[in-house]
């Protein structure tokens, strides 16, 4: 018993006991290492992005029909895409009010201003949605079944809707699709979506058959974004897009 207590002493003295020295903590080399994995997968992210934004201008290209397709902002030559070009560096998402006389080109110049969102990344093809003010005129004379229409497109997945041709309308009949109006505003304004409005109304013309609320979320929308689409330039020039 004496011996077994001589050998656990034996195998517990430090003097006999080293500890295995292994290689000391190179701190600045696993920064170093950390800092090339980060640019690897910044860069490959930076691929993968590039490579979903051409796919989805080429989705949205090929969607369009031939009056559209060209709908380039590089290939509009006009005084106001400037002042768009602008508006899109400080804020990409943000919404437009583009007013004009008819034929001016509006519906041109927004969907050009649609295709450099969707190649900035802030849309995809499949969350945009034009809607007419005819077809607002015909869900409001519906009734409940217009309503439902109009509420199973807000509640969708749609991040930019187009209100293409606006103030259109007589007076009584922009009366009716005015509750409309503020429901559709009111949804884009508390989601925090995008809206592009073409009108032949100035914005204080179409503004006025909204409640105040429903004027004041407008304006705040559109706020240093409305524009006047003049009716000389060209639409198209031979510049690359």
């Amino acid at each position: 018993m004496a011996k077994d207590k001589d050998d656990f002493l034996a195998s517990t003295v430090t003097d006999d006991f080293n500890f295995v020295k292994h290689n000391e903590t190179d701190y600045d080399g696993f920064k170093d290492f950390q800092k090339e994995i980060d640019e690897r997968f910044a860069h490959v992210e930076t691929r993968r992005r590039r490579a979903e934004r051409i796919a989805n201008l080429e989705k949205w290209d090929s969607a369009l029909t031939g009056r559209w397709r060209d709908a380039k902002l590089n290939l509009i030559e006009k005084p106001v895409i400037a002042k768009i070009k602008d508006a899109l560096e400080k804020q990409p998402a943000g919404s437009f009010f583009l007013t004009g006389e008819s034929g001016a080109g509006k519906s041109f110049v927004a969907y050009a201003v649609i295709r450099r969102m969707v190649g900035h990344g802030t849309v995809s093809p499949s969350q945009v949605k034009t809607i007419s003010e005819s077809v607002l005129s015909n869900w409001a004379f519906r009734g409940f079944q217009g309503q439902d229409q109009l509420s199973s497109i807000l509640s969708s997945q749609h991040k930019l809707f187009l209100f293409d041709g606006i103030g259109t309308l007589g007076d009584h009949e922009q009366e009716r699709v005015a509750g409309l109006w503020e429901q559709i505003i009111d949804h884009i304004y508390t989601h925090d979506l995008t809206a592009i409005f073409t009108s032949v109304d100035e914005l204080d013309t179409f503004s006025a058959h909204l409640s105040p609320s429903g004027e004041t979320k407008l304006r705040t929308l559109v706020d240093g974004r409305t524009f006047k689409v003049e009716p000389t330039g060209s639409l198209a020039s031979k510049k690359k897009p």
